[in-house]
């Protein structure tokens, strides 16, 4: 097991960081969506992921 600290960044991105290192994060984004003819909510989406290779398969990803 690898002890790692969550970091949230800009306010828009999650990352996991083992000695200064940045090994996994994951970036929100606002969108748009319409709702109806005219009614749009925002709503959060995740618009990348991803995870340094030598971590890969360990949940770190699936944590943030």
């Amino acid at each position: 097991m690898i002890n790692y600290k969550m970091i949230i960044e800009n306010g828009r991105r999650i990352c996991a960081k083992a000695k200064d290192e940045v090994i996994s994060r994951v970036t929100i984004c606002d969108i748009e969506f319409q709702w109806g003819s005219d009614t749009y909510v925002m709503v959060g989406g995740i618009a990348s992921v991803g995870t340094n290779p030598k971590f890969r398969r360990r949940g770190i990803a699936k944590a943030l």
